[in-house]
């Protein structure tokens, strides 16, 4: 049976160089779903680098299904009232469902939309989920955070320099809420059977091979 490996957490945890050691120590299928949701954020909006705040649309869809005769029409009305990470973690089960399908491949996804809850809410036939959380859960990766921004002058270092004239309260804001956020999936990971780590435990080299060696064990 293949793998698939998901990763979800906040911004700033590590998701990225994880990801990308997952790849060189097992090539596999990798998808970003930042990809997928600038890819929705573009068809709907013709822009890049937009946040979607709310998504409100309603219509009919008629269909058939594969192996059906295609003289049996489906359909079906839908309504949606979702925000971009709701909309791409539709796209992302679409990918999962079409590679579940298909069997023979092994695969990884990593991004925001991964929570707990939705992944427990997976059922497939062909692959076997391994998925881990990450997110800080201590005040002092506020720090950490800070300094690696202002060194690689990152999204967070432009937010601060260029959108707020200097001034970091509005990063140190969004920090709470996902440390709150974090907390939760800390809880829920545990409930649920998977595994969560935070990156204030050790270096953080050693907190993401963590978190590699636990996937691929």
């Amino acid at each position: 049976m293949n793998n698939l490996y998901l990763i979800g957490g906040s911004p700033r945890s590590g998701k990225t160089i994880i990801f990308k050691e997952m790849i060189n120590r097992k090539p596999m299928i990798a998808i970003s779903s930042d990809a997928l949701r600038e890819s929705a954020r573009y068809t709907l909006t013709e822009e890049p680098f937009v946040s979607i705040q709310k998504l409100s649309f309603e219509g009919d869809v008629s269909f058939h299904r594969a192996g059906e005769n295609k003289d049996i029409s489906h359909a079906k009305h839908f309504s949606y009232d979702i925000d971009q990470e709701e909309l791409t973690w539709k796209a992302i089960v679409g990918l999962i469902n079409f590679y579940d399908r298909k069997s023979g491949n092994s695969l990884i996804i990593e991004g925001m939309a991964i929570t707990p809850e939705r992944v427990k809410s997976l059922s497939l036939k062909n692959l076997k989920i391994k998925a881990a959380f990450v997110g800080f859960t201590d005040d002092s990766h506020l720090k950490n955070i800070l300094e690696y921004a202002h060194a690689n002058e990152d999204w967070v270092h432009k937010k601060i320099t260029l959108e707020d004239g200097g001034d970091d309260s509005s990063v140190r804001k969004w920090f709470n809420e996902e440390l709150g956020k974090n907390k939760e999936d800390a809880t829920l990971a545990k409930e649920y059977g998977y595994e969560f780590f935070s990156p204030h435990e050790g270096s953080f080299e050693e907190y993401t091979n963590k978190v590699v060696e636990y996937l691929l064990g």
